[in-house]
């Protein structure tokens, strides 16, 4: 029993010391890469990732010290290497996507992009994952397919309506915003809360003008919808009143 307990106590010794080597070596690492000294980084890290317990941890530095260091090729067996011990997780076919895009290899990029889309395309927490990551990284029309990938396969015309009515916005494409705002509150019955945001977003003339528009069509195609009608009459309103109190002010 003694011969266990110490057996059991100097292996909790040697991990605990293990890891705290391995995170010591790590922020060391971490200190070269933010110092710009990326030749000692990738030493350490190289080191460090020959355990696979460790990638989770350096992976973002590593990775980010061959890009700095423009050593693709090591780059590239990296992420792929991740992907095969991963069982393709679709975070690194993202990433081995944006390795093509930065050396300006389009199609191999569409290609893998697609590949993760295509993985997460059935999990709603991994689509809207994935969209955020596309969104911080400003790739818009990637973060759309996401979400219009999703949408397709759940057979669900009217799902991430606030989610792709916000990416529009971002691209300032304003037709498609409104589109995506309107069927959110019809699907949603968040009427109100999309008149809020139509008029935080709608500033110019020509936006309010083209929205207005979008209604008049949404009338016609739906007569028996009230819910377009309904919007057209509050908008119409709106309207008016904006037209009083700027003439209000004119007078003043």
């Amino acid at each position: 029993m003694l011969k266990t307990l110490t057996l059991i106590f100097v292996l909790s010794i040697s991990v605990f010391f293990s890891f705290s080597s391995m995170a010591q070596d790590a922020e060391l690492g971490m200190e070269y890469l933010k110092a710009g000294e990326y030749a000692k980084a990738k030493t350490i890290f190289q080191k460090l990732a020959r355990n696979k317990e460790n990638v989770q941890s350096i992976y973002k530095p590593y990775l980010q010290t061959l890009i700095k260091l423009k050593e693709w090729d090591d780059a590239e067996k990296f992420i792929k290497k991740q992907i095969k011990n991963s069982d393709g997780a679709p975070r690194y076919e993202v990433d081995l996507g944006k390795l093509y895009e930065q050396n300006d290899k389009k199609e191999e990029a569409a290609r893998q992009y697609g590949k993760a889309i295509e993985k997460v395309k059935s999990n709603e927490e991994e689509v809207m994952g994935m969209m955020n990551y596309f969104a911080e990284q400003m790739q818009y029309n990637l973060a759309v397919e996401t979400l219009k990938a999703s949408r397709t396969f759940l057979k669900s015309e009217n799902k991430y309506s606030m989610q792709l009515a916000k990416l529009y916005r971002a691209q300032g494409k304003t037709a498609e915003m409104i589109e995506e705002y309107l069927k959110f509150g019809l699907s949603n019955d968040n009427r109100e809360i999309v008149q809020n945001l139509i008029q935080d977003d709608l500033k110019e003339e020509k936006d309010i003008e083209l929205f207005e528009k979008t209604l008049y069509e949404k009338v016609q195609k739906y007569p028996n919808e009230a819910y377009y009608s309904e919007f057209l009459i509050w908008h119409l309103i709106q309207k008016k009143r904006i037209f009083i109190r700027l003439l209000y002010r004119q007078e003043l």
